[in-house]
């Protein structure tokens, strides 16, 4: 899942491209403002969370078991 800063980050690129590239120019500017917007919208969400809250991901254990054979070489 994207963070509201990263839609922003991936909107300047998007953004920077199309200052490149004449001949995307536009979809690239829609799809600047669509992940402006999907940042917005994150960001009002994010509110909802506290801000020493932080997502964690788990591993699956087959991945665990890996790690720990990797590991015990």
């Amino acid at each position: 899942m994207l963070t509201s800063a990263e839609c922003r980050a991936q909107a300047e690129q998007k953004l920077a491209q199309a200052e490149r590239d004449e001949r995307h120019r536009k979809r690239l500017i829609t799809a600047a403002e669509a992940c402006l917007f999907l940042a917005s919208q994150l960001r009002r969400v994010e509110g909802a969370f506290p801000n020493d809250e932080t997502v964690t991901k788990r591993c699956s254990k087959d991945h665990m078991k890996a790690n720990v054979a990797v590991e015990s070489v």
